[in-house]
Protein backbone atom coordinates (compact mmCIF):
# COMPACT_ATOMS: atom_id res chain seq x y z
CA UNK A 1 0.00 0.00 0.00
CA UNK A 2 1.26 3.28 -0.72
CA UNK A 3 1.63 6.63 1.72
CA UNK A 4 -1.90 8.14 1.88
CA UNK A 5 -0.31 11.24 -0.25
CA UNK A 6 0.32 9.02 -3.25
CA UNK A 7 -2.15 10.10 -6.48
CA UNK A 8 -3.84 6.54 -6.81
CA UNK A 9 -6.62 5.22 -5.88
CA UNK A 10 -5.40 2.97 -3.47
CA UNK A 11 -4.20 6.07 -1.36
CA UNK A 12 -7.31 7.35 -1.58
CA UNK A 13 -8.95 3.86 -0.02
CA UNK A 14 -6.96 3.58 2.30
CA UNK A 15 -7.92 7.06 4.18
CA UNK A 16 -11.51 6.20 3.86
CA UNK A 17 -10.50 2.80 5.68
CA UNK A 18 -9.13 4.48 8.44
CA UNK A 19 -12.07 6.98 8.69
CA UNK A 20 -14.33 3.54 8.73
CA UNK A 21 -12.27 2.46 11.49
CA UNK A 22 -10.46 5.08 13.73
CA UNK A 23 -13.49 5.78 16.14
CA UNK A 24 -13.20 2.24 17.34
CA UNK A 25 -10.04 1.08 16.75
CA UNK A 26 -6.22 2.45 16.43
CA UNK A 27 -4.84 2.49 12.91
CA UNK A 28 -1.63 1.33 12.03
CA UNK A 29 -1.28 2.53 8.60
CA UNK A 30 2.04 0.35 7.01
CA UNK A 31 2.80 1.67 3.43
CA UNK A 32 5.67 -0.54 1.10
CA UNK A 33 6.47 3.01 0.74
CA UNK A 34 8.14 3.14 3.73
CA UNK A 35 9.90 -0.15 4.17
CA UNK A 36 13.64 -0.44 5.13
CA UNK A 37 15.78 -2.63 4.31
CA UNK A 38 18.77 -2.00 5.92
CA UNK A 39 19.31 -1.45 10.23
CA UNK A 40 16.82 -2.86 12.70
CA UNK A 41 15.16 -5.28 11.56
CA UNK A 42 11.87 -4.65 13.77
CA UNK A 43 8.83 -2.76 12.33
CA UNK A 44 8.93 0.49 13.86
CA UNK A 45 6.66 3.53 14.05
CA UNK A 46 7.87 6.84 12.27
CA UNK A 47 6.36 10.12 12.76
CA UNK A 48 3.97 11.74 10.07
CA UNK A 49 6.73 14.55 8.95
CA UNK A 50 8.82 11.59 8.11
CA UNK A 51 6.29 10.17 5.68
CA UNK A 52 6.05 13.37 4.26
CA UNK A 53 9.59 13.20 2.99
CA UNK A 54 8.72 10.18 1.51
CA UNK A 55 5.76 12.28 -1.00
CA UNK A 56 3.17 14.71 -0.10
CA UNK A 57 0.32 16.42 -1.33
CA UNK A 58 -0.70 19.38 0.52
CA UNK A 59 -4.57 19.00 -1.03
CA UNK A 60 -4.64 15.44 0.33
CA UNK A 61 -3.38 16.71 3.88
CA UNK A 62 -5.40 19.50 4.47
CA UNK A 63 -8.70 17.43 3.73
CA UNK A 64 -7.60 14.46 6.16
CA UNK A 65 -5.65 16.39 8.60
CA UNK A 66 -7.44 15.57 11.72
CA UNK A 67 -7.26 12.07 10.39
CA UNK A 68 -3.56 11.68 9.69
CA UNK A 69 -2.81 13.19 13.00
CA UNK A 70 -4.28 10.27 14.81
CA UNK A 71 -2.71 7.45 12.52
CA UNK A 72 0.32 5.89 13.46
CA UNK A 73 2.94 5.20 10.78
CA UNK A 74 4.65 2.02 10.59
CA UNK A 75 8.09 1.32 9.10
CA UNK A 76 8.35 -2.38 8.52
CA UNK A 77 11.80 -4.24 8.08
CA UNK A 78 11.37 -5.96 4.19
CA UNK A 79 13.95 -9.15 3.32
CA UNK A 80 13.38 -8.24 -0.12
CA UNK A 81 13.36 -5.75 -2.15
CA UNK A 82 10.07 -4.55 -4.14
CA UNK A 83 8.18 -7.45 -2.12
CA UNK A 84 5.96 -7.67 0.35
CA UNK A 85 7.35 -10.64 2.92
CA UNK A 86 5.10 -11.78 5.32
CA UNK A 87 7.41 -12.43 7.77
CA UNK A 88 7.77 -8.67 7.60
CA UNK A 89 3.64 -8.37 8.38
CA UNK A 90 4.01 -10.75 11.26
CA UNK A 91 6.63 -8.37 13.07
CA UNK A 92 4.61 -5.58 12.56
CA UNK A 93 1.35 -7.89 13.85
CA UNK A 94 3.58 -8.60 16.94
CA UNK A 95 5.77 -5.33 17.81
CA UNK A 96 2.63 -3.74 17.97
CA UNK A 97 -0.26 -6.52 18.68
CA UNK A 98 -2.35 -5.84 16.31
CA UNK A 99 -5.75 -7.78 15.57
CA UNK A 100 -6.38 -7.33 12.09
CA UNK A 101 -4.85 -6.36 8.89
CA UNK A 102 -6.24 -5.24 5.46
CA UNK A 103 -4.41 -5.34 3.18
CA UNK A 104 -4.94 -3.17 -0.12
CA UNK A 105 -2.47 -4.18 -2.84
CA UNK A 106 -1.85 -6.59 -5.78
CA UNK A 107 -1.04 -9.97 -4.26
CA UNK A 108 1.46 -10.91 -6.70
CA UNK A 109 4.18 -8.73 -4.63
CA UNK A 110 3.69 -11.07 -1.67
CA UNK A 111 6.08 -13.31 -0.65
CA UNK A 112 4.80 -16.20 1.86
CA UNK A 113 7.93 -17.36 3.77
CA UNK A 114 6.09 -18.33 7.42
CA UNK A 115 3.45 -21.10 7.79
CA UNK A 116 1.06 -18.71 9.61
CA UNK A 117 -0.23 -15.11 9.53
CA UNK A 118 -0.24 -14.16 13.37
CA UNK A 119 -3.64 -12.52 13.12
CA UNK A 120 -6.63 -12.00 10.43
CA UNK A 121 -5.65 -11.12 7.49
CA UNK A 122 -8.18 -9.18 5.53
CA UNK A 123 -7.42 -8.52 2.13
CA UNK A 124 -9.86 -5.92 0.31
CA UNK A 125 -8.55 -7.76 -3.70
CA UNK A 126 -8.24 -6.18 -7.23
CA UNK A 127 -9.14 -9.53 -9.25
CA UNK A 128 -7.51 -9.09 -12.90
CA UNK A 129 -7.58 -12.55 -14.07
CA UNK A 130 -10.29 -15.05 -15.02
CA UNK A 131 -9.61 -17.76 -13.31
CA UNK A 132 -7.62 -16.09 -10.62
CA UNK A 133 -3.89 -16.05 -11.42
CA UNK A 134 -1.72 -18.70 -9.55
CA UNK A 135 0.05 -16.27 -7.74
CA UNK A 136 -2.67 -14.55 -6.10
CA UNK A 137 -4.20 -17.71 -5.69
CA UNK A 138 -1.58 -18.92 -3.53
CA UNK A 139 -1.50 -15.66 -1.07
CA UNK A 140 -5.31 -15.59 -1.13
CA UNK A 141 -5.28 -18.79 0.26
CA UNK A 142 -3.43 -17.58 3.21
CA UNK A 143 -5.86 -15.10 3.36
CA UNK A 144 -9.16 -15.19 6.02
CA UNK A 145 -11.67 -12.95 4.72
CA UNK A 146 -11.35 -12.01 1.35
CA UNK A 147 -12.86 -8.74 0.05
CA UNK A 148 -13.71 -8.80 -3.75
CA UNK A 149 -14.03 -5.17 -5.53
CA UNK A 150 -17.11 -6.75 -7.57
CA UNK A 151 -19.24 -9.31 -7.77
CA UNK A 152 -17.66 -10.56 -10.99
CA UNK A 153 -14.56 -10.80 -8.57
CA UNK A 154 -16.48 -12.94 -6.02
CA UNK A 155 -17.71 -15.13 -8.58
CA UNK A 156 -14.12 -15.76 -10.18
CA UNK A 157 -12.53 -16.27 -6.41
CA UNK A 158 -15.22 -18.24 -4.97
CA UNK A 159 -14.98 -20.95 -8.24
CA UNK A 160 -11.30 -21.67 -7.08
CA UNK A 161 -11.82 -21.12 -3.05
CA UNK A 162 -15.72 -21.99 -1.93
CA UNK A 163 -14.76 -22.79 1.52
CA UNK A 164 -13.48 -19.00 2.17
CA UNK A 165 -15.53 -15.99 3.64
CA UNK A 166 -15.41 -13.77 0.07
CA UNK A 167 -17.45 -10.63 0.18
CA UNK A 168 -18.14 -7.77 -2.61
CA UNK A 169 -17.51 -4.50 -1.02
CA UNK A 170 -16.32 -1.78 -4.04
CA UNK A 171 -14.53 1.20 -3.18
CA UNK A 172 -16.34 4.60 -1.78
CA UNK A 173 -16.64 7.06 -4.76
CA UNK A 174 -17.27 10.38 -4.00
CA UNK A 175 -17.51 12.90 -6.60
CA UNK A 176 -17.78 16.86 -6.61
CA UNK A 177 -19.44 17.26 -10.27
CA UNK A 178 -17.54 20.34 -11.81
CA UNK A 179 -19.71 23.32 -11.85
CA UNK A 180 -19.06 24.41 -15.10
CA UNK A 181 -21.28 23.99 -17.63
CA UNK A 182 -20.53 21.71 -20.90
CA UNK A 183 -20.23 24.67 -23.24
CA UNK A 184 -17.91 26.97 -20.97
CA UNK A 185 -15.88 23.61 -20.36
CA UNK A 186 -15.64 23.11 -24.52
CA UNK A 187 -15.03 26.50 -24.84
CA UNK A 188 -11.86 26.28 -22.51
CA UNK A 189 -10.74 22.93 -23.89
CA UNK A 190 -10.88 24.78 -26.93
CA UNK A 191 -13.44 22.01 -28.41
CA UNK A 192 -15.82 22.95 -30.53
CA UNK A 193 -19.06 22.70 -29.39
CA UNK A 194 -20.61 20.65 -32.18
CA UNK A 195 -18.32 17.98 -31.95
CA UNK A 196 -19.00 14.15 -30.90
CA UNK A 197 -16.33 14.47 -28.28
CA UNK A 198 -14.97 11.19 -26.97
CA UNK A 199 -12.35 10.94 -24.21
CA UNK A 200 -9.97 8.63 -23.38
CA UNK A 201 -8.88 9.31 -19.60
CA UNK A 202 -6.60 6.81 -17.47
CA UNK A 203 -2.90 5.77 -16.85
CA UNK A 204 -0.70 4.63 -19.75
CA UNK A 205 2.19 2.67 -17.33
CA UNK A 206 1.35 -0.54 -17.32
CA UNK A 207 3.95 -2.47 -19.11
CA UNK A 208 1.99 -5.28 -20.25
CA UNK A 209 -0.44 -2.46 -21.55
CA UNK A 210 -3.85 -3.97 -19.68
CA UNK A 211 -5.40 -0.48 -19.89
CA UNK A 212 -5.56 -1.26 -23.71
CA UNK A 213 -4.80 2.36 -24.95
CA UNK A 214 -4.18 1.27 -28.17
CA UNK A 215 -7.00 -0.82 -28.86
CA UNK A 216 -9.23 2.23 -27.50
CA UNK A 217 -7.59 4.83 -30.25
CA UNK A 218 -8.22 1.91 -33.20
CA UNK A 219 -11.70 1.90 -32.40
CA UNK A 220 -11.88 5.63 -32.33
CA UNK A 221 -10.21 5.54 -36.38
CA UNK A 222 -13.21 2.89 -37.37
CA UNK A 223 -15.60 5.26 -35.50
CA UNK A 224 -14.02 8.50 -37.23
CA UNK A 225 -14.16 7.24 -40.56
CA UNK A 226 -18.20 6.79 -40.16
CA UNK A 227 -18.38 10.15 -38.06
CA UNK A 228 -16.36 12.69 -39.04
CA UNK A 229 -17.59 15.19 -36.74
CA UNK A 230 -15.99 13.53 -34.15
CA UNK A 231 -13.28 14.45 -31.83
CA UNK A 232 -10.90 12.49 -29.70
CA UNK A 233 -9.24 13.96 -26.40
CA UNK A 234 -6.28 11.78 -24.71
CA UNK A 235 -5.80 12.30 -21.23
CA UNK A 236 -2.94 10.28 -19.62
CA UNK A 237 0.36 10.28 -18.41
CA UNK A 238 2.96 7.54 -18.41
CA UNK A 239 6.51 7.05 -16.53
CA UNK A 240 9.53 7.41 -18.33
CA UNK A 241 10.09 3.97 -20.32
CA UNK A 242 10.98 3.73 -24.29
CA UNK A 243 8.30 0.71 -24.44
CA UNK A 244 6.57 1.09 -27.71
CA UNK A 245 2.80 1.20 -26.20
CA UNK A 246 3.21 4.02 -24.34
CA UNK A 247 4.06 6.06 -26.81
CA UNK A 248 0.27 7.23 -27.71
CA UNK A 249 1.38 9.87 -30.59
CA UNK A 250 3.60 6.91 -32.25
CA UNK A 251 0.37 4.81 -32.24
CA UNK A 252 -2.16 7.34 -33.62
CA UNK A 253 0.39 8.67 -36.35
CA UNK A 254 0.04 5.28 -37.77
CA UNK A 255 -3.78 6.06 -38.23
CA UNK A 256 -5.94 8.00 -40.35
CA UNK A 257 -7.07 10.41 -38.05
CA UNK A 258 -6.44 13.93 -38.95
CA UNK A 259 -4.10 16.13 -36.80
CA UNK A 260 -7.19 18.57 -35.93
CA UNK A 261 -9.79 15.37 -34.81
CA UNK A 262 -7.35 14.76 -31.62
CA UNK A 263 -5.45 16.11 -28.39
CA UNK A 264 -3.02 14.13 -26.55
CA UNK A 265 -2.04 15.25 -23.01
CA UNK A 266 0.62 12.25 -20.90
CA UNK A 267 1.32 14.59 -18.25
CA UNK A 268 -0.40 15.00 -14.85
CA UNK A 269 -3.22 17.08 -14.30
CA UNK A 270 -5.27 18.43 -11.28
CA UNK A 271 -7.77 15.57 -10.24
CA UNK A 272 -10.47 18.61 -10.72
CA UNK A 273 -9.64 18.59 -14.44
CA UNK A 274 -9.89 15.46 -14.88
CA UNK A 275 -13.52 15.22 -13.29
CA UNK A 276 -14.03 18.17 -16.22
CA UNK A 277 -12.72 16.10 -19.03
CA UNK A 278 -15.14 13.78 -18.09
CA UNK A 279 -18.16 16.38 -17.67
CA UNK A 280 -17.77 17.53 -21.34
CA UNK A 281 -17.52 14.25 -22.88
CA UNK A 282 -20.21 12.70 -24.65
CA UNK A 283 -19.02 9.01 -24.22
CA UNK A 284 -15.76 8.04 -22.09
CA UNK A 285 -13.78 4.68 -23.51
CA UNK A 286 -12.68 2.40 -20.50
CA UNK A 287 -11.14 -0.49 -23.10
CA UNK A 288 -9.17 -2.38 -20.36
CA UNK A 289 -7.66 -5.82 -20.60
CA UNK A 290 -9.21 -5.78 -17.14
CA UNK A 291 -9.97 -3.74 -14.59
CA UNK A 292 -10.13 -4.69 -11.02
CA UNK A 293 -12.54 -2.32 -10.13
CA UNK A 294 -12.06 1.06 -12.24
CA UNK A 295 -12.38 3.69 -10.56
CA UNK A 296 -12.20 6.45 -13.63
CA UNK A 297 -15.42 4.47 -15.05
CA UNK A 298 -17.18 5.08 -12.46
CA UNK A 299 -16.30 8.91 -11.87
CA UNK A 300 -17.09 9.48 -15.23
CA UNK A 301 -20.62 8.25 -14.78
CA UNK A 302 -20.87 10.66 -12.02
CA UNK A 303 -20.35 13.36 -13.80
CA UNK A 304 -22.99 12.81 -16.53
CA UNK A 305 -21.12 10.87 -19.16
CA UNK A 306 -22.28 7.99 -20.47
CA UNK A 307 -19.19 4.86 -20.79
CA UNK A 308 -18.13 2.27 -23.16
CA UNK A 309 -16.48 -0.67 -21.36
CA UNK A 310 -14.76 -4.11 -22.45
CA UNK A 311 -16.71 -6.88 -20.82
CA UNK A 312 -14.69 -8.46 -18.61
CA UNK A 313 -13.45 -8.71 -14.93
CA UNK A 314 -15.30 -5.46 -13.10
CA UNK A 315 -16.16 -3.70 -16.02
CA UNK A 316 -18.95 -6.20 -16.51
CA UNK A 317 -20.55 -5.02 -13.57
CA UNK A 318 -19.94 -1.07 -13.10
CA UNK A 319 -21.19 -0.29 -16.78
CA UNK A 320 -24.70 1.67 -15.85
CA UNK A 321 -24.72 4.61 -18.03
CA UNK A 322 -23.58 3.32 -21.54
CA UNK A 323 -22.53 0.00 -23.20
CA UNK A 324 -20.32 -3.04 -21.66
CA UNK A 325 -18.99 -4.41 -25.18
CA UNK A 326 -17.87 -7.98 -25.10
CA UNK A 327 -14.73 -8.74 -25.76
CA UNK A 328 -12.98 -9.75 -28.61
CA UNK A 329 -11.09 -13.21 -27.30
CA UNK A 330 -8.95 -14.44 -24.12
CA UNK A 331 -5.35 -13.34 -24.06
CA UNK A 332 -2.28 -14.91 -22.14
CA UNK A 333 -0.60 -11.79 -19.98
CA UNK A 334 2.97 -13.14 -19.70
CA UNK A 335 4.48 -10.62 -17.78
CA UNK A 336 1.95 -11.41 -14.60
CA UNK A 337 0.83 -14.95 -16.05
CA UNK A 338 -2.82 -14.51 -16.13
CA UNK A 339 -5.89 -14.57 -18.27
CA UNK A 340 -7.17 -11.47 -19.22
CA UNK A 341 -9.22 -10.80 -22.33
CA UNK A 342 -7.98 -8.46 -25.25
CA UNK A 343 -11.15 -6.00 -26.40
CA UNK A 344 -12.82 -5.60 -29.39
CA UNK A 345 -11.84 -2.76 -31.50
CA UNK A 346 -15.12 -3.41 -33.99
CA UNK A 347 -17.64 -3.62 -30.78
CA UNK A 348 -16.19 -0.48 -29.24
CA UNK A 349 -16.62 1.02 -32.46
CA UNK A 350 -19.97 -0.41 -33.24
CA UNK A 351 -20.58 1.17 -29.76
CA UNK A 352 -19.85 4.51 -30.36
CA UNK A 353 -21.94 4.45 -32.90
CA UNK A 354 -24.74 3.31 -31.08
CA UNK A 355 -24.29 6.26 -28.77
CA UNK A 356 -23.80 8.82 -31.29
CA UNK A 357 -27.30 7.50 -32.37
CA UNK A 358 -29.08 6.75 -29.15
CA UNK A 359 -28.12 8.98 -26.39
CA UNK A 360 -28.76 7.40 -22.95
CA UNK A 361 -31.45 10.44 -22.08
CA UNK A 362 -32.37 9.75 -18.29
CA UNK A 363 -29.04 9.51 -16.77
CA UNK A 364 -30.16 10.08 -13.02
CA UNK A 365 -31.54 6.74 -11.77
CA UNK A 366 -28.27 5.16 -12.69
CA UNK A 367 -26.14 8.08 -10.81
CA UNK A 368 -28.19 7.65 -7.70
CA UNK A 369 -27.91 3.83 -8.08
CA UNK A 370 -23.97 4.07 -8.38
CA UNK A 371 -23.95 6.89 -4.80
CA UNK A 372 -25.85 4.52 -3.22
CA UNK A 373 -23.96 1.41 -3.78
CA UNK A 374 -20.39 2.95 -3.62
CA UNK A 375 -21.49 5.54 -0.68
CA UNK A 376 -19.39 5.83 2.46
CA UNK A 377 -21.96 4.99 4.67
CA UNK A 378 -22.98 1.69 3.56
CA UNK A 379 -19.53 0.58 2.56
CA UNK A 380 -18.61 0.97 5.55
CA UNK A 381 -21.02 -0.79 7.60
CA UNK A 382 -20.11 -3.34 5.13
CA UNK A 383 -17.07 -3.68 6.52
CA UNK A 384 -18.10 -3.25 10.19
CA UNK A 385 -20.59 -6.38 9.67
CA UNK A 386 -17.83 -8.45 8.11
CA UNK A 387 -15.05 -7.38 10.79
CA UNK A 388 -16.23 -9.32 13.61
CA UNK A 389 -17.47 -12.70 11.52
CA UNK A 390 -15.20 -15.53 12.83
CA UNK A 391 -12.94 -17.16 10.26
CA UNK A 392 -10.73 -20.15 10.42
CA UNK A 393 -6.90 -19.67 10.28
CA UNK A 394 -4.82 -21.26 7.54
CA UNK A 395 -1.20 -22.85 7.10
CA UNK A 396 1.04 -22.94 4.34
CA UNK A 397 0.95 -26.49 4.13
CA UNK A 398 -1.76 -29.34 4.38
CA UNK A 399 -0.74 -32.81 5.69
CA UNK A 400 -1.84 -35.39 3.98
CA UNK A 401 -1.78 -38.43 5.60
CA UNK A 402 -2.37 -42.56 4.05
CA UNK A 403 -3.41 -44.47 6.95
CA UNK A 404 -3.11 -47.48 5.91
CA UNK A 405 -1.44 -49.44 2.10
CA UNK A 406 -3.77 -51.77 2.38
CA UNK A 407 -7.11 -49.29 3.05
CA UNK A 408 -8.61 -46.41 1.07
CA UNK A 409 -8.16 -44.09 4.21
CA UNK A 410 -6.56 -40.36 4.66
CA UNK A 411 -6.73 -37.51 7.45
CA UNK A 412 -5.79 -33.76 6.63
CA UNK A 413 -4.22 -32.34 9.65
CA UNK A 414 -1.93 -29.52 10.62
CA UNK A 415 1.62 -29.32 11.15
CA UNK A 416 0.85 -28.89 15.07
CA UNK A 417 -1.21 -31.81 14.67
CA UNK A 418 1.12 -33.84 12.61
CA UNK A 419 4.21 -33.22 15.84
CA UNK A 420 1.39 -34.36 17.70
CA UNK A 421 0.68 -37.71 16.21
CA UNK A 422 4.55 -38.12 15.87
CA UNK A 423 4.32 -38.34 19.83
CA UNK A 424 1.26 -40.48 20.08
CA UNK A 425 -0.23 -42.29 16.72
CA UNK A 426 -3.09 -43.19 18.58
CA UNK A 427 -4.02 -39.96 18.08
CA UNK A 428 -4.67 -40.44 14.18
CA UNK A 429 -7.69 -42.15 15.03
CA UNK A 430 -9.48 -38.90 16.38
CA UNK A 431 -8.82 -37.17 12.95
CA UNK A 432 -11.80 -37.52 10.15
CA UNK A 433 -11.03 -39.95 7.56
CA UNK A 434 -11.68 -39.66 4.23
CA UNK A 435 -10.71 -41.44 0.60
CA UNK A 436 -8.72 -40.44 -1.80
CA UNK A 437 -11.54 -38.94 -3.59
CA UNK A 438 -13.29 -37.50 -0.76
CA UNK A 439 -9.85 -35.55 1.04
CA UNK A 440 -9.16 -33.83 -3.01
CA UNK A 441 -11.80 -31.02 -1.30
CA UNK A 442 -10.31 -31.16 1.88
CA UNK A 443 -7.30 -29.68 0.39
CA UNK A 444 -7.19 -25.47 0.95
CA UNK A 445 -3.68 -25.06 2.08
CA UNK A 446 -0.91 -23.48 -0.86
CA UNK A 447 0.94 -26.63 -0.54
CA UNK A 448 0.49 -30.12 0.36
CA UNK A 449 2.71 -33.01 1.81
CA UNK A 450 1.30 -36.46 1.10
CA UNK A 451 2.78 -38.95 3.36
CA UNK A 452 2.56 -42.69 5.21
CA UNK A 453 1.19 -42.64 9.04
CA UNK A 454 4.61 -44.64 9.17
CA UNK A 455 6.39 -41.77 8.00
CA UNK A 456 8.42 -39.91 10.43
CA UNK A 457 9.10 -36.09 8.75
CA UNK A 458 12.20 -33.99 10.05
CA UNK A 459 10.07 -31.04 11.76
CA UNK A 460 13.63 -29.02 11.45
CA UNK A 461 12.97 -29.36 7.53
CA UNK A 462 9.39 -28.34 7.57
CA UNK A 463 10.01 -25.10 9.33
CA UNK A 464 12.37 -24.39 6.82
CA UNK A 465 9.67 -24.36 4.09
CA UNK A 466 8.50 -21.60 4.12
CA UNK A 467 11.37 -19.62 3.31
CA UNK A 468 12.76 -22.51 0.79
CA UNK A 469 9.93 -22.12 -0.84
CA UNK A 470 9.31 -18.53 -0.69
CA UNK A 471 12.46 -18.01 -3.09
CA UNK A 472 11.20 -20.27 -5.96
CA UNK A 473 9.20 -18.30 -8.57
CA UNK A 474 8.04 -21.80 -9.91
CA UNK A 475 7.59 -23.80 -6.77
CA UNK A 476 9.12 -27.25 -7.73
CA UNK A 477 7.52 -31.27 -6.90
CA UNK A 478 9.49 -31.91 -3.70
CA UNK A 479 10.44 -35.82 -3.12
CA UNK A 480 11.34 -36.89 0.47
CA UNK A 481 14.25 -38.65 0.26
CA UNK A 482 13.19 -41.88 2.36
CA UNK A 483 14.85 -44.20 4.59
CA UNK A 484 13.30 -47.60 4.75
CA UNK A 485 13.57 -50.63 6.87
CA UNK A 486 15.31 -53.84 4.56
CA UNK A 487 11.99 -55.62 5.02
CA UNK A 488 9.42 -52.88 4.14
CA UNK A 489 7.26 -54.02 1.40
CA UNK A 490 6.02 -50.90 -0.06
CA UNK A 491 5.68 -50.92 -4.06
CA UNK A 492 7.78 -48.16 -5.95
CA UNK A 493 4.52 -45.70 -6.41
CA UNK A 494 3.81 -46.54 -2.42
CA UNK A 495 7.17 -45.47 -1.40
CA UNK A 496 6.42 -41.54 -3.29
CA UNK A 497 5.68 -38.69 -0.90
CA UNK A 498 5.79 -35.65 -2.14
CA UNK A 499 5.28 -31.97 -1.50
CA UNK A 500 3.55 -29.92 -4.08
CA UNK A 501 1.75 -27.01 -5.07
CA UNK A 502 -2.58 -27.61 -4.04
CA UNK A 503 -3.18 -25.92 -7.46
CA UNK A 504 -1.99 -28.98 -9.13
CA UNK A 505 -4.71 -30.61 -7.49
CA UNK A 506 -7.12 -28.70 -8.84
CA UNK A 507 -7.88 -31.20 -11.76
CA UNK A 508 -6.99 -35.06 -10.30
CA UNK A 509 -10.15 -36.84 -9.46
CA UNK A 510 -8.44 -39.03 -6.79
CA UNK A 511 -5.21 -38.50 -4.84
CA UNK A 512 -2.59 -40.67 -6.40
CA UNK A 513 0.85 -39.81 -5.86
CA UNK A 514 1.56 -41.37 -9.15
CA UNK A 515 -0.38 -39.57 -11.30
CA UNK A 516 0.26 -36.52 -9.99
CA UNK A 517 3.88 -36.72 -10.42
CA UNK A 518 3.13 -37.64 -14.13
CA UNK A 519 0.41 -34.79 -14.68
CA UNK A 520 3.06 -32.02 -13.29
CA UNK A 521 5.62 -34.11 -15.54
CA UNK A 522 3.23 -32.90 -18.61
CA UNK A 523 2.64 -29.47 -17.05
CA UNK A 524 6.90 -28.84 -17.34
CA UNK A 525 6.55 -28.37 -13.44
CA UNK A 526 10.42 -29.43 -12.14
CA UNK A 527 10.74 -32.21 -9.80
CA UNK A 528 13.19 -32.07 -7.24
CA UNK A 529 14.70 -34.64 -4.51
CA UNK A 530 15.93 -33.20 -1.28
CA UNK A 531 19.43 -33.09 -1.26
CA UNK A 532 19.40 -35.02 2.32
CA UNK A 533 17.30 -37.69 3.97
CA UNK A 534 14.30 -35.74 5.65
CA UNK A 535 11.72 -38.89 6.31
CA UNK A 536 12.54 -42.27 8.61
CA UNK A 537 9.65 -44.73 7.25
CA UNK A 538 9.23 -47.18 10.19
Amino acid sequence: MPTPFFFGPYATQSMILAKIFSNEHDIYFISNSCTRYEGNQNAILISLNDVKKIEYDELIYEANKELLHKIKFVSMFGLIKDAVCASSINNCIDTFKLDKVITMLDLLRVAVNVHQFNCEIISWFPNHYDPVDFSSLYVLRMIDKIITLSDEGSRVIFKRLPHKIIKTIPHVINVDVPTKTIIELRKEYNIPDDKFLICIVGGNYDSNNRRSLDTSIMAFNKFYKRNPNSFLYIQSFRFEQTNFVNDLHRIISYLDIPLDAFFINQTKIDYYKILEIFKMADVCLFGSRSEGFGVPNIEAQLCGSSVITNGFAALKDYTYNGICVPYLQQHYDNIADGIWSIPSIDGIADAMMELYKNPIKNKEPNIEKIKNYMGFDRVSQIFRDILPVKSERQQLIDIIVRLRNDADEYIKISINKYKQILGNRILSATCEKYTNITILKQITAPLVLIVDINCKVNINWINLLPTMCASEAIKPCIVLKTNYPPDNKLTPEEKIFILVESKHLIKMVDLNQKEIIKRIVRLGVPIKMTEEVVNEYY
